[in-house]
């Protein structure tokens, strides 16, 4: 029954949250304590609707275990051109959150291990196990819903000069992108 929605209107940015449906909706202010952020993007994580993610146009990450009363900063991801936000389940204490996008026509896939020791942004798309395909932009990132134990992201980027959209799989326990059960991966859709 809990609903969040990040959109824009004539006036500013907003996220709203239903906890009955829809049928009455609360502003949430994402903020580090001092200025607000105009929020773009939002994500939830599947096992805890209180565990959520904000993002700006400019890829400025932030997060919340407590439905937005309360944010953390996780800093820039390094995509410039943001297609979407995701967060996974819970795994060992930890979240991720993984932004798909595209900077100046290269794709970019980057991902943060909420929790982590020594945490920061990670480029998935190109420095863990090379680029699935040498694509122009990921157009959307999920973790699979049993992240907590296959610990599988999905991606699905555009190739341009193809004309191909292409299904990769990325295993964080090999740290490769479609090698080992996914070794027929890219698929072209």
């Amino acid at each position: 029954s809990v609903i969040y929605v990040a959109f824009a209107d004539a006036i500013n940015n907003r996220i709203k949250r239903s906890t009955n449906d829809g049928e009455s909706w609360s502003d949430i202010v994402v903020t580090d304590g001092t200025t607000p952020m105009v929020a773009r993007y939002i994500a939830v994580t599947p096992d805890d609707p209180n565990y959520i993610a904000a993002m700006n146009a400019a890829g400025l990450v932030y997060i919340s275990d407590d439905a937005g009363a309360n944010w953390d900063s996780l800093g820039l991801c390094g995509a410039a051109g943001v297609n979407e936000l995701e967060l996974s389940v819970e795994k060992g204490g930890n979240h991720f959150v993984a932004v798909a996008g595209a900077t100046g026509g290269q794709a970019e896939l980057w991902y943060y291990e909420i929790g982590a020791i020594a945490a920061g942004w990670t480029d998935a798309w190109a420095s863990m196990g090379g680029n699935p395909a040498a694509d122009d932009s990921v157009n959307a990132v999920a973790f699979s819903p049993n992240f907590y134990s296959d610990q599988v992201m999905v991606a699905v980027s555009f190739d341009a000069t193809n004309n191909e959209i292409n299904y990769s799989m990325y295993s964080f326990n090999t740290s490769t992108w479609n090698s080992g059960a996914f070794n027929a991966f890219p698929k072209n859709l």
